[in-house]
């Protein structure tokens, strides 16, 4: 049995691994979210002193 910050007690490192890559994922989901919602939100946008 292994004791960690995050997560308390685990009984394996099986379930360790898996636990921190689940984490590891969903953080990368996240930002990947976060930057594809900051490029959608600025596309179609000109600046005013852009030619035409």
């Amino acid at each position: 049995m292994r004791t960690t910050k995050n997560w308390g007690f685990t009984n394996s490192g099986a379930e360790l691994y898996m636990l921190a890559h689940a984490e590891r994922t969903r953080k990368e989901l996240e930002r990947r979210e976060k930057s594809v919602k900051h490029h959608l939100s600025n596309f179609g946008h000109r600046r005013s002193n852009a030619r035409v």
